[in-house]
């Protein structure tokens, strides 16, 4: 075996099973907030590829109401797994915002912190969770 044939050879197995690495993020939780000084129907859609894996919503009361709920928490009917996701948000009847979380996110698990802010728009945040 001559000396290029050899490297090609090695260099071959060093990088075996590299494309096989699963990609994309696992999703462990979801964490809702209402900021904003009105009360909000917001809901909250996952999709992978063409389906939808999870579809939430809830009543998130103001927050100059104290003794009703302005947040949600969700760690169940999740999807486990890592794969490319798209995470679609929508308050009350406004346009849903779709976010690729996948480009946001190293590979593992995220918890999605989602928020109706004081301004009265959506936002979308990734806290890194442990290692499964």
């Amino acid at each position: 075996m001559n000396r290029r044939a050899y490297l090609m050879t090695a260099a071959t197995v060093a990088t075996a099973g590299c494309s096989l690495r699963e990609s994309g993020v696992a999703i462990d939780a979801i964490k809702g907030f209402n900021l904003h000084d009105s009360p909000h129907t917001f809901r909250v859609a996952v999709h992978r590829e063409d389906a939808t894996v999870y579809e939430g919503s809830f009543d998130l009361a103001s927050t100059s109401a104290p003794d009703e709920e302005t947040t949600f928490y969700v760690d169940e009917r999740l999807p486990d797994t890592a794969a490319e996701y798209v995470v679609e948000l929508q308050n009350d009847s406004a346009e849903p915002k779709s976010y690729d979380i996948a480009p946001k996110a190293e590979m593992g698990s995220v918890t999605l912190l989602v928020n109706i802010s004081q301004e009265d728009t959506v936002e979308l945040y990734l806290q890194e969770s442990e290692s499964r």
